[in-house]
């Protein structure tokens, strides 16, 4: 999963869950080690769509300058919470500056070589680290 702009400029979650379907995404509070401290949402899908975008920020969930976020989805068929490794589609960890950087066309996503890290590429980029 990554994050990307969508035609207005808003975050949006992009996932690319290979061969599964999405069955859920949370929004969770972290510390700067990538340690959950305070899950602020949590949706569930109910996997007949192949989701390929949500809208993750809401009213329900804002995000505040200076603190760390893990976005992080599961996937239809394994258990929910919490993740195993199977179920994760690999969380992007950002801050809100991080997602000022987005450009159209561009997707932030977890970076394969660094534990709570995220890169900044372009969507065939992201779907080869994805599906490897």
């Amino acid at each position: 999963m990554g994050i990307s702009l969508d035609p207005d400029g808003e975050p949006v979650a992009v996932f690319e869950p290979c061969e599964n379907r999405v069955a859920g995404v949370a929004v969770i509070e972290v510390d700067h080690d990538g340690r959950a401290m305070n899950r602020l949402s949590r949706v569930e899908m109910d996997g007949s769509e192949d989701v390929r975008e949500y809208a993750f920020l809401n009213a329900d969930v804002q995000i505040e300058a200076g603190q760390r976020y893990e976005l992080a989805a599961w996937a239809e068929g394994t258990a929910a919470w919490p993740f195993s490794s199977g179920a994760n589609l690999a969380s992007v960890w950002f801050e809100a500056s991080d997602i000022a950087k987005l450009e159209p066309g561009k997707v932030m996503y977890r970076d394969p070589d660094r534990f709570t890290a995220s890169r900044i590429g372009d969507p065939e980029e992201f779907v080869a680290d994805a599906c490897p």
